[in-house]
């Protein structure tokens, strides 16, 4: 993480939008888990009155951390104040580099949920991380994982 000198400003902008910014509609199903998640659009509409109303600004843009054998793509996600005040993090893609743009747009999402403390997914109690997880099998069409 990395952020301006002070964040002052910042901090009393951020309290103040947070108590004003509900979570977001759950309006997309994933198959293969059997949740609900808002997508990136329900997020940003959700956040960004907000934000702006008490003079912050969220940016994401594409990134790559260094460090590794080769670069690894990723997403930086920066709350910058009015003052000019900041806030950033860079969240590290792991996949291939061309499945960046699905991976971008998943990490935009859960970056500016994280950064914006709100819920937009079912929780699955870290089920999908010990193998127990409720996870359907893969089928050959779209229309076969409904």
């Amino acid at each position: 993480m990395q952020k301006s000198e002070n964040i002052d400003q910042l901090a009393t902008a951020a309290c103040a939008a947070l108590r004003h910014i509900g979570h977001p509609i759950k309006n997309k199903k994933n198959p293969h888990f059997k949740n609900t998640y808002a997508d990136l659009l329900q997020v940003v509409e959700c956040t960004r009155e907000d934000l702006l109303k008490h003079g912050l600004w969220l940016v994401q843009v594409p990134d790559s951390l260094d460090g590794f054998e080769t670069p690894v793509p990723g997403v930086t996600t920066m709350i910058v104040h009015e003052s000019g005040q900041f806030i950033s993090f860079t969240v590290a893609m792991p996949d291939k580099p061309q499945q960046f743009g699905s991976g971008f747009t998943y990490l935009r999402r859960y970056g500016q949920q994280g950064i914006c403390d709100i819920v937009a997914e079912e929780d699955d109690d870290a089920e999908a991380t010990t193998g127990r997880s409720t996870k359907k099998e893969i089928r050959e069409t779209p229309e076969e994982n409904w």
